[in-house]
Parts: structure tokens; sequence; C-alpha cells
């Protein structure tokens, strides 16, 4: 019961964190930066949501090296639960999954490697990153899916798994839709009465909270099945002494 109790708070604590976190940046971004509450250029550009040298992106990056922490935690457990050695190595390739993207988030990989094969793909109407780096990070994310449908569907937790892919394929929809710049916010703009700037800057923001509300639910089911595991752990522990 005690463990139940802990892990559900920090759970709720660990989501909750997440989407204040997402609100505040959000919020801060519309007022400090974009309507310019603050004065100076430099501390703009930290709360600006759009930049990769953000503190936006900053907190998305270690947002994703926790859940690459919480999936070696559960690939640890499942290996002293005497489960299928495969499970263990799937955990360990989620992990590293997640910590490959906190890397691309960090060091604005995609971003830089997409502006070299811009020359390679004229024909590509959005970014160029999105064609090769959306094939790598598409087949690990199918391959991830399929394994935490395995896992997940009969713990009522993939529910959760739904969610986060839901948001986080929005918002690559999104950044697809900003690539297109010319051929979709203005005209979007038109119809809306916005200026074109205003409407891709709040596309952009409105892409980016929504990508952490994906980790958000992403790391709860990621929680969920570890207190699940260590509740087993735990009554394998007392079988074992009894």
């Amino acid at each position: 019961m005690t463990l139940k109790m802990n892990s559900t708070k920090i759970i709720r604590a660990f989501a909750l964190c997440i989407f204040s976190v997402s609100i505040f940046l959000f919020l801060a971004d519309a007022t400090l930066n974009y309507s310019q509450w603050l004065p100076s250029r430099d501390l703009r550009k930290f709360f600006n949501m759009t930049r990769e040298d953000s503190l936006s992106n900053w907190i998305s990056s270690i947002i994703q090296v926790s859940l690459a922490c919480i999936a070696f935690l559960n690939a640890f457990v499942v290996s002293k639960l005497n489960l299928p050695r495969w499970k263990v190595w799937a955990w360990i390739g989620v992990g590293a999954l997640f910590f490959q993207l906190a890397l691309d988030d960090g060091t604005k990989l995609h971003e830089r490697m997409g502006s070299g094969l811009q020359s390679l793909f004229p024909w590509y109407p959005s970014f160029a990153w999105q064609i090769s780096f959306g094939v790598v990070y598409g087949t690990a994310g199918l391959a991830m899916f399929i394994f935490l449908l395995q896992e997940f569907r009969s713990r009522n937790l993939f529910k959760f798994v739904w969610i986060s892919i839901l948001l986080i394929v929005i918002s690559q929809g999104m950044d697809f839709c900003e690539g297109l710049d010319d051929l979709f916010y203005v005209p979007a703009g038109a119809m809306l009465h916005m200026d074109p700037g205003d409407l891709l800057h709040f596309s952009k923001t409105t892409e980016e909270m929504l990508e952490l509300w994906g980790f958000m639910f992403m790391g709860v089911a990621l929680l969920k099945y570890f207190f699940l595991q260590i509740g087993k752990f735990k009554n394998l522990q007392e079988e074992v002494i009894a």
C-alpha cells in the first residue's frame, strides 16, 4: 500500500511538473519574449521557445534524458525478474532512443544536418531533415511502439502511450507545416486576419508545448510500469525469504 501511495505521488508530481513548466514556458515566450516585456534582446532569446538555444529546448532535453533513465531503470528491474532477456535489451533500446533524442535536441543535430541535406532534396517542400532523420526516428519509434504495445496492453498503460504518440505526431505535423511557410501561413493568416509571422511563431510554440505534453504522458506510462515491476520484485523477494 505504501509503495502504491508513494508511486502515485511521484507520478503525479512528475506530470504536474512538466505540465506546469510547459505552461510557464509558453506564457513566458508570449510575454517576456514576443511581447518584449524584457528590454534585452539576448534575454528574450532565452525565453524564445522557437530557438534551439532557449530554456525550452534545454528543458526538453532534460525531460528526454529523464525518460531514458526511467527506461534504463525498467531494463534493470526486468533483468531481476527472470523475464526473457530480449525484454531487457528492448528496454535498453527504448532508453537509447530517448537519450539520442535528447542529444539531438541539445546539439541541434537534425537542424545542422538538415541544412546540409537541403540541396540534395530541392523537391521536398518542408525541412530536409524530416526525410533523413524522419525515417530513422520513425523506424525506431515504430519498433518502440510495437514493444510497448506488447508490454503495456495487458496492464492498462498503453492509453498513455497512445496519447503521447498522438501529441507528438500532431507536433511533427505542425513542424512540417512550418517548413511550408508561404504556402501555409500566409494564406492561413489572411483567412484568420492575423499576421503570418504571429501565426508562425505561436504555431511553433504550440508545437513545442504539445511535444512536452507527449513526453509527459510517455513518462507517466514508463513510471507506472517501473513501479509495477518494483512491486513484483518485492513480492518475489518476499517469497524467496519465506
